[in-house]
């Protein structure tokens, strides 16, 4: 896969609904082949079922808590091979239809996958622009994390390094890594730019009408911004864009529907 094939793939659901009873909810999600699992709940919830990383949580602790819906990236991608819609009608239908379903979180991700060569975005490229300090960001909280084990000789590895802006409590977050690494050491370059949207921003980022690339440009773009330095010029915000970061950018743009993984 080159780098002009990169995709762009729903990699975290949450939503919430009053509406319907659980069977009812089963049933519309075409999950009721599936073989779930009763097991104890989370986020008050008393119960739950669970199929891998799909959890259908009910019975709250308060009476108004209706049925909760969360589907990790794993659970995304149970989804695409055992449930009736593609992810991407799914959230289309639950942001128009806001009065029945309440959508609390959205994670939607860009796989930058590159077999032949260096992609897009190098995470040590990233990871030298950010402790220079050479990025605009609309985000106070900003963090490199790096990921290690340690090896019989004592010495550590590291496993990947992650870029983050915007924090946990954030209702928009993005979140730079190393996927390739993640996934233990695969023999070909895959960086991952993840937006997590919370609150208001999945029904924001749904309802808007524009293009996939359109609306994962904008929010990158409105947010986000690395620079290179200019020693002729004493204002950073006049300082242009390094060559990668424009050429991410132009890559995202070109993305037009939500990709499917599989399992």
């Amino acid at each position: 896969m080159s780098a002009d094939e990169n995709i762009v793939l729903i990699d975290w659901l949450t939503f919430t609904t009053t509406k319907l009873e659980l069977d009812r909810l089963i049933s519309f999600l075409g999950l009721e082949r599936v073989n779930f699992v009763d097991c104890k709940g989370r986020y008050g919830y008393k119960q739950a079922k669970q199929f891998g990383g799909i959890w259908i949580m009910y019975d709250g602790f308060k009476k108004d808590m209706g049925i909760c819906v969360e589907m990790s990236a794993q659970g995304c991608r149970q989804y695409e091979t055992s449930g009736l819609y593609d992810l991407d009608y799914l959230c289309s239908f639950l942001a128009q239809n806001s009065d029945k379903y309440h959508i609390t979180r959205l994670d939607v991700a860009f796989d930058d996958i590159d077999c032949e060569g260096n992609g897009l975005l190098d995470m040590s490229v990233i990871v030298e622009y950010f402790r220079r300090n050479l990025f605009f960001s609309r985000f106070r909280s900003k963090s490199v994390q790096c990921s290690g084990k340690h090896t019989t000789s004592g010495d550590d590895v590291t496993l990947a390094l992650s870029c983050y802006f915007g924090s946990v409590q954030s209702n928009t977050r993005f979140r730079i890594y190393d996927k390739s690494l993640e996934r233990g050491g695969l023999d070909y370059h895959w960086t991952r730019f993840e937006i997590q949207l919370r609150d208001k921003m999945p029904l924001v980022f749904l309802l808007d009408n524009h293009k996939l690339g359109d609306k994962f440009y904008g929010l990158i773009n409105s947010n986000l911004r690395f620079i290179e330095p200019n020693d002729t010029d004493t204002n950073r915000r006049r300082w242009a864009s390094p060559e990668w970061w424009t050429a991410f950018l132009q890559s995202v743009l070109k993305i037009s529907v939500f990709t499917e993984k599989g399992v």
